[in-house]
């Protein structure tokens, strides 16, 4: 691939010796100029992967970095590390003096929403399905894959019926993110999920905003207030901390959290009045301290206990903040370093 996209601009030469080394590929350009290229081949490449974008690079080679996908966050990361790349699935960036070759990526048609396939639209269910997916890849190591549960399983986890869970699980495979093994039906049948790196950026690529209420209240500590209000009035499973409340425990980048971040279930949400009653809370449409959010069934129970508190999963949470204006993707790619490792 990376020597067809070269071709394009000059005349190219495979693994030529020049001194006591070999280069991968020399491209003579038209007014007779060389350049060296050295191509790194990888089974996929994670966003924040300092061992690629630092690793040690030839004096006067340009890197191209090969994989099956390269997501546009990783992308971005390689070019500002000043490497270039090419995607088997076709958008590639090739950048060395005098030469610029770059090759978009296919656009979704218009009329169906961004990150969706032929056979595959992002919806309530799919991304349920894809949340709780996502969270089953950790750890997860690359050209590797992640045996899935079974669709039933997942279809009570996620609260949504088998047969729309299924047809999301194939939804999903269209798109090469998951792998059918075994017979179609039946016995012996079972996903696997082999890209969560692509699947998380789909997913967040069109994050839907939540339902949300605003409240005020002498609040005090935020975790304190956690542990000993919101516990005591919002059930076991109902709730948990969510956005930066959740990152700053999971990944902590921020020197503080502005603002208490609740996730809380839909009955909850049906009761909110006698809940911030309870909780000594008034609502408000600015100024708030504290912010709850209506969550799916799937987001609470993928949520954990950390440092006593429930939290979303480190997905949700990502999903959370990389939609967040100002500093949010900044706290998401530091999540995603920390607490993902895809």
């Amino acid at each position: 691939m990376v020597f067809d996209l070269l071709a394009s601009v000059g005349r190219v030469q495979h693994q030529v010796k020049l001194g006591n080394s070999r280069v991968d590929l020399v491209l003579t350009s038209h007014d007779g100029t060389k350049q060296l290229f050295e191509v790194k081949a990888y089974a996929s490449v994670r966003p924040s992967d300092r061992r690629l974008l630092e690793s040690p690079r030839p004096k006067g080679v340009t890197r191209v970095v090969v994989a099956p996908r390269i997501s546009d966050v990783a992308a971005q990361e390689l070019e500002a590390a000043g490497l270039s790349w090419a995607a088997l699935d076709g958008p590639a960036y090739i950048a060395a003096p005098g030469v610029m070759i770059r090759v978009l990526r296919r656009q979704p048609e218009a009329s169906k929403p961004a990150g969706a396939g032929p056979e595959f639209t992002w919806t309530t269910v799919s991304r349920d399905v894809g949340e709780y997916v996502l969270t089953r890849a950790h750890p997860w190591s690359a050209g590797t894959s992640i045996p899935l549960p079974r669709t039933e399983d997942i279809a009570e986890v996620v609260a949504h019926s088998q047969t729309a869970v299924a047809k999301t699980m194939r939804g999903l495979a269209t798109r090469g993110w998951l792998l059918k093994e075994g017979p179609q039906r039946g016995r012996g049948s079972r996903w696997e999920l082999l890209d969560p790196t692509g699947l998380l950026d789909d997913w967040t690529a069109e994050y839907p905003r939540p339902t949300e209420v605003l409240a005020h209240g002498l609040i005090g500590d935020y975790h304190d207030f956690a542990r000993t209000k919101i516990s005591e009035v919002i059930p076991v499973g109902e709730w948990c901390l969510a956005g930066t409340s959740a990152s700053q425990i999971i990944a902590p980048v921020l020197t503080a959290t502005p603002i208490l971040e609740c996730a809380i279930s839909y009955e909850v949400t049906r009761n909110i009045a006698t809940i911030l009653e309870n909780l000594g809370l008034r609502r408000v449409e600015r100024g708030h301290r504290i912010r709850f959010v209506t969550v799916p069934a799937v987001t609470l129970a993928t949520a954990s206990d950390v440092t006593g508190l429930p939290v979303t999963s480190p997905v949700r949470t990502y999903g959370d903040v990389h939609a967040l204006a100002g500093r949010g993707p900044e706290i998401a790619a530091n999540l995603r370093q920390v607490a993902l490792g895809y």
